[in-house]
């Protein structure tokens, strides 16, 4: 996206405003007035907006004087994982998922972010539940998911918030707390990491995951970097070429 003035026809709000060039679909417009309450708790500054033209909405950020924009696309991430048929020796969530069995209930998935993981679970064939506390990321996975034409976008559903006790009992739990192999890199992140960074709080992976550990879950899943501690005794790993993930049973 360039930089440059962007017409609105939505009033800008305090911390995350959006812009539209065209008419907001149904799916964004009911959720105006939670657009409104957001503080700075969820996005920090005034770096942040929504951008909605040729009928995709976008995340856009200012970073280092450029503004960068991320827009998601469903469709063809299914596409690319698609093409890269991973062998049970390549891919190490296959190794983790070795039973039809485990295809019968959704994944619960704890932090949608850029939706990279949630579909590789799609592609797996899984059914997926995916919890995003984080407003406007949430909203532009929602917008991938109504603008998706593959059909296994209807075994994802997004929500916004916080997960029940319900929500995960005897159930595969996902967890990935992105900063932990992302966002400490001495390489250049990706655009999507960049615009994360400011979001993900370093503080709370642990709390996170620790409330997520009290759970009466049927097996949980935590992502990290290879060079990254565990958070906890774990009862098996998995390792993938850079990251690691830790298979907790009870």
């Amino acid at each position: 996206m360039k930089e440059g003035p962007i017409s609105s026809t939505i009033v800008p709000m305090e911390c995350c405003p959006i812009f539209s060039e065209e008419s907001l679909p149904n799916h964004l417009l009911e959720y105006e007035s939670k657009l409104k309450s957001i503080d700075e708790t969820e996005i920090p500054g005034r770096d942040y907006f929504l951008h909605y033209k040729n009928s995709i909405l976008s995340l856009c950020c200012l970073v280092e004087g450029e503004i960068l924009s991320l827009a998601l696309d469903y469709d063809h991430a299914l596409r690319m994982l698609d093409r890269q048929n991973l062998s049970y020796a390549r891919d190490p969530l296959k190794k983790i998922f070795k039973s039809k069995k485990d295809l019968e209930s959704p994944i619960v998935e704890i932090g949608t972010g850029a939706a990279k993981d949630t579909m590789h679970f799609l592609a797996l064939g899984f059914k997926v539940k995916s919890f995003e506390r984080n407003l406007p990321i949430h909203l532009i996975n929602l917008d991938a998911k109504m603008r998706g034409l593959d059909p296994r976008c209807l075994r994802l559903e997004l929500l916004h918030g916080e997960y029940q006790r319900e929500d995960v009992k005897s159930h595969w739990v996902y967890f990935d707390p992105m900063f932990i192999h992302e966002k400490n890199r001495s390489a250049k992140s990706s655009k999507s990491m960049q615009i994360f960074a400011k979001l993900l709080k370093d503080e709370r992976a642990e709390v996170d995951f620790k409330k997520l550990f009290e759970q009466d879950f049927y097996k949980l899943i935590l992502k990290r970097s290879n060079k990254q501690k565990a958070f906890a005794a774990v009862n098996y790993s998995v390792l993938g070429k850079s990251v690691c993930y830790d298979v907790f049973t009870k």
